[in-house]
């Protein structure tokens, strides 16, 4: 479910990159079709009405069609067309598989880049437990229920609560979850914060329930409290750099994973350095880039990790 929710993000990234194909490519057909259009014709045995790309974009964009692309006599519109059609067919397996091989595929270098970061953020959260991401461990709703009767000023237990009702409301699509139990997560972190006002971890854990819920603005101020009352809080840049990066803020991303590496730095966390080597590659500074992938690759385990950082640093070499 939380991998779907990623899509969603990725797509409105997207949005932005069809959009811009939309004023370009149109002009494109429109002035060249004149003078390519008995030379297209020749090699084309489709006699419908001729169309542009433009005229086309957002049929495109829903069913990822290359048929769709037929009636385009312009060569070069047309290729484009097929190119857009096979990328957007191609991250949408990814979405559903989280299947990095089919992003290698994609030939739009930022639909690429996207589609690495949606699939690394999708397996992400479909590896980490809810309750793990705060160290607690793992109890029914009802179990936290009853702790919270005997004791309902206890704020560990009402994070833990909060949590196990997020997990209830999980969904198999992003239309499928139930926005009650979101709802009655943040009413519980809404009772945590009156009765422990300073405590970071309730503001980091508002921020998860915002990610999870596709409230990323929000999940932005919620982080962004928890590191101001502790500013060491490694979660919660963590995770407020996830944010960052599915918005599209690199920048903001690196120099909170930066700070999370440096109060790490005695062991090697492996979802910080891979983030670094990705974002550091997708700004284009090799350097950094490089220095970070090969922390992955001599010094983890993870085989999985270890081939995603050599295929970003063979992708800037």
């Amino acid at each position: 479910m939380q991998s779907k929710k990623i899509i969603a993000i990725v797509f409105l990234f997207i949005a932005g990159f069809v959009l811009a194909y939309f004023f370009v490519v149109k002009k494109m057909g429109q002035d060249s079709s004149d003078t390519s259009s008995d030379e297209v014709g020749q090699e084309e045995v489709y006699s419908g009405p001729e169309c542009f790309y433009a005229d086309i974009v957002e049929k495109i964009s829903a069913d990822h069609n290359a048929d769709d692309c037929k009636c385009i006599k312009d060569k070069e519109s047309k290729s484009l067309c097929v190119d857009m059609a096979n990328d957007l067919d191609l991250l949408d397996k990814s979405a559903s598989d989280l299947n990095i091989d089919n992003c290698d595929k994609i030939k739009n270098n930022e639909t690429k880049v996207s589609c690495r970061d949606m699939v690394k953020s999708g397996l992400e959260i479909k590896e980490r437990e809810v309750s793990n991401i705060h160290g607690i461990e793992m109890k029914t709703r009802s179990e936290y229920e009853k702790i919270r009767n005997q004791n309902p000023n206890d704020v560990g237990n009402l994070i833990s609560l909060a949590l196990s009702y997020l997990r209830e409301s999980a969904g198999e699509t992003v239309e499928q979850v139930d926005t009650d139990k979101i709802n009655g997560a943040l009413l519980i972190i809404k009772e945590a914060k009156k009765i422990e006002p300073d405590n970071s971890r309730v503001y980091s854990a508002e921020g998860y329930i915002y990610v999870v819920s596709l409230q990323n603005d929000k999940a932005i101020v919620a982080f962004s409290k928890s590191l101001e009352l502790d500013s060491n809080n490694n979660e919660a840049l963590i995770k407020r750099a996830t944010v960052y990066s599915l918005l599209g803020k690199s920048n903001e991303a690196i120099a909170d994973l930066e700070k999370a590496a440096a109060l790490d730095k005695d062991k090697i966390n492996a979802e910080i350095y891979m983030s670094l080597c990705e974002l550091y590659a997708k700004n284009s500074d090799k350097q950094k880039a490089a220095e970070n992938c090969n922390i992955i690759i001599n010094s983890n385990d993870n085989q999985i990790l270890k081939n995603e950082a050599k295929k970003t640093l063979e992708s800037i070499i």
